[in-house]
């Protein structure tokens, strides 16, 4: 599928732009195996991870900030964010292991796609990262 690549490549670029260097060889450890074979899988779990850190911040700066996710509400806990995002990250991960082609890559290109869209929303009204 060609959404793969400009994916790779946005993503790419958002991280270049925006991240501090400890972000940087975070993600690119984790986009490590998708040079490999797994893009889907690595690049919807690098996603999660990076928007599950700005949740984690929002959670932290609740004068600033609001979840507009709704199943967590405006204000949860960290635990609930946490509990959120560990079960979608294993979610993705079953799911693109056990949905046969194309629908593996479609599921998690979805997915992705969403999460890239909540990562430059956050960045761009000033949400950080707390990990």
């Amino acid at each position: 599928m060609l959404v793969v690549p400009a994916l790779v490549v946005s993503f790419a670029t958002y991280l270049n732009s925006y991240l501090g260097v400890r972000m940087r060889v975070l993600a690119l450890l984790l986009l490590a195996p998708a040079l490999c074979f797994a893009v889907d899988i690595s690049l919807a779990v690098t996603s999660r991870v990076l928007d599950w850190g700005q949740t984690r911040y929002i959670v932290q700066h609740p004068e600033k900030f609001y979840e507009m996710n709704k199943k967590m509400g405006d204000h949860p806990s960290m635990g609930t964010v946490n509990r959120h995002f560990s079960q979608l990250i294993i979610r993705d991960v079953l799911m693109g292991s056990i949905l046969p082609p194309p629908f593996d890559h479609l599921y998690l290109e979805i997915g992705t796609i969403s999460e890239i869209k909540a990562i430059r929303h956050n960045r761009n009204i000033g949400v950080g990262f707390s990990f």
